[in-house]
Formats: C-alpha cells, sequence, structure tokens
C-alpha cells in the first residue's frame, strides 16, 4: 500500500483523521476523559488537572511523530509527490 501512495492521498488521509481520528490515540483520550472526571470527583481537596495530564502520549508528541512519519515517506521516495 505504500508504494502507491501519493502525497495527495497522505493528504487526504491525514485531513480525514484530524476530522475523525482513529486508533490507540483515540482509545487513550477517552481513557483521559473518564480518568479526569473520576479523579475531579472524588471528595476531598486535590490540586487541579487537566485532561492532557491523563495521556498516555502528548498530544505534541503526536504532531511530533506524524511529521517524522511524513519526511521519512518523503526522503524513502514512497510517497510520490503530484500536484493536487
Amino acid at each position: 500500500m505504500l508504494a502507491q501512495l501519493t502525497e495527495r492521498s497522505y493528504r487526504e488521509w491525514t485531513e480525514y483523521y484530524n476530522a475523525e481520528p482513529w486508533g490507540e490515540e483515540r482509545a487513550d483520550l477517552r481513557a483521559a476523559i473518564t480518568s479526569y472526571v473520576v479523579y475531579h470527583s472524588a471528595p476531598g481537596k486535590r490540586q487541579r488537572r487537566r485532561v492532557e495530564d491523563f495521556m498516555a502520549v502528548r498530544a505534541d508528541t503526536r504532531e511530533r511523530r506524524l511529521h517524522a512519519f511524513h519526511a521519512a515517506l518523503m526522503r524513502s521516495g514512497t510517497a510520490r509527490r503530484v500536484t493536487p
């Protein structure tokens, strides 16, 4: 599949993922939201936390991985450049 992935196709998949994320990172977000709600609903004074504090992988790490993957595809010649 990667041998036939064009830059346009890659961009389309990236846009689709950004609109409708799937996979383990999305599952991690759901788990983080659940943990956030449980943490803040427990009795007693606690330090205020954000949902991101409960994430296994931070969003900036995900973005860096996505950019690194795209750069690797372009360097390897696996993704062919086409005009939109």
